[in-house]
């Protein structure tokens, strides 16, 4: 706890709100903004697009499998021909 005669001046106020404006739009511009190198919210949304396209790539492969198995079971191997 502090005591009753330490007290918080306006201009020391001042500061820390400039240093730490300064620290939250150095975080904003990195997170947000592409700066000449690929924001973390680019990387983000890049990575994203790929997982998106690889599950699509997969899900038909897999209805493909699940296809040619049934086509199997049901009419045999001269099914597949």
């Amino acid at each position: 706890m502090t005591d009753i005669t330490e007290y918080v001046r306006r201009k020391d106020c001042e500061s820390k709100h400039g240093e730490l404006l300064a620290a939250v739009n150095a975080l904003n511009n990195r997170l947000y903004k592409d700066n000449g190198r690929r924001s973390i919210q680019s990387i983000l949304n890049s990575h994203d697009t790929q997982i998106k396209f690889l599950l699509w790539i997969m899900s038909i492969l897999t209805l493909a499998v699940i296809g040619a198995a049934v086509k199997l079971i049901f009419f045999g191997a001269a099914g597949l021909l």
